[in-house]
């Protein structure tokens, strides 16, 4: 009986291994089960310390000899475009109803294949190159470490935020509903930024915490247990492993449903709010006068995204405070989302993604 080889696609991964942006969580996270079916080679855009231990003996191995696919994850702008003679994919999201003023759109119009993580970003990319040519593949997260434990629900709820806290983030928003909760309800709120210090003021509100030192990933899953409830009043997401992950470890979390949240908010695990649309040009004080933000010139007139309704926020909120049963219910629903995304299981729709688009794009072309 003759034998048969099965021969791995080589698969060269260019994006960010680092373990404090979501890009670089969830590109390392997906290369961890390519490399079950595939020969992945990484070409870094960043590197920090704290990567999984699979990633860095990637990153040691021998270049590959034949690469069949390429794959960049990357924000729109710092898109590279097809590698020359081989089937380019580009995985990546908007934030926003429309892109940034910084995209070259002939090199996003390059790649053979676009998978985007939420169904904003594929109107958004299909507007440029055909929806046709945009699938949707939302991130995934590692839930056997991002594991659930069971809150203790004390007399004082914990809230907190995670992430860079910018205008986007809607961190005014958060401060503003918790200041309104905290005059009727025991509650405290810690804020993890990764970004530049909030104002003096907000650091000296009653019940707020803010952290700004480096955790690694361990670090962060306890910060996730620490607390009960995740509030993100973000305005654009593309995705926002953060709450995905917090809902994972068995927390709840308060968030819009648009953009990157639409993928994941459930009543039956989480508290969605309502939102109206509104242009990006607001002017919001949260940083001091020194500082400048690049992506102001960046974004184009007219441009759009959520607004989170503050009434909304503290309903939820209070509710929580108020009705711990409904959010110990709501905790042991979170299993739900641990099913639907899984890295695992997003890993194998992606790669599932990509054959299906390339089989029916050869049957076209021997059409």
């Amino acid at each position: 009986m003759s034998e048969y080889k099965t021969i791995r696609p080589g698969l060269l991964i260019r994006g960010a291994m680092t373990s404090y942006s979501g890009y670089g969580t969830a590109t390392m996270a997906l290369i961890e089960q390519l490399d079950k079916i595939a020969d992945v080679g990484i070409v870094g855009v960043e590197c920090t310390n704290g990567m999984p231990a699979k990633i860095a003996e990637i990153l040691q191995r021998p270049l590959l000899k034949t690469v069949h696919c390429f794959l960049d994850i990357v924000p729109p702008f710092s898109a590279k475009g097809r590698l020359k003679n081989t089937f380019s994919i580009l995985y990546s999201m908007v934030e926003t109803d429309r892109f940034t003023a910084n995209i070259d759109e002939g090199i996003l119009k390059s790649y053979h294949l676009i998978i985007v993580a939420n169904n904003i970003s594929q109107k958004v990319f299909g507007d440029l190159v055909g929806t046709s040519n945009v699938k949707v593949v939302p991130l995934g997260i590692d839930t056997k470490f991002f594991a659930p434990a069971k809150r203790k629900l004390d007399e004082e709820i914990k809230f907190a935020c995670v992430g860079y806290m910018n205008k986007r983030k809607g961190i005014d928003l958060t401060i503003k509903a918790f200041q309104e909760v905290r005059k009727k309800y025991n509650c405290t709120l810690d804020i993890h930024t990764t970004g530049v210090p909030l104002l003096p003021e907000f650091y000296a509100i009653g019940g707020v915490t803010i952290l700004a030192e480096t955790i690694n990933r361990e670090e962060l899953r306890q910060f996730y247990y620490n607390h009960d409830v995740l509030i993100c009043s973000s305005r654009g997401e593309g995705a926002n492993l953060p709450a995905i992950e917090m809902l994972s470890t068995g927390g709840s979390v308060i968030a819009t449903k648009w953009a990157g949240h639409e993928m994941f908010m459930d009543e039956a695990y989480s508290y969605p709010v309502r939102h109206k649309m509104v242009y990006t040009n607001k002017k919001i004080k949260l940083f001091d006068e020194n500082v400048r933000f690049i992506d102001r010139t960046w974004i184009r007139p007219g441009t759009k995204w959520s607004e989170p309704l503050l009434k909304d926020i503290i309903r939820s909120m209070e509710d929580i405070c108020e009705d711990r049963e409904k959010l110990k219910r709501k905790m042991a629903n979170t299993y739900i989302l641990r099913e639907r995304f899984n890295i695992e299981k997003i890993a194998k729709d992606f790669w599932d993604t990509v054959l299906a688009f390339k089989f029916n794009s050869q049957k076209v072309k021997g059409a």
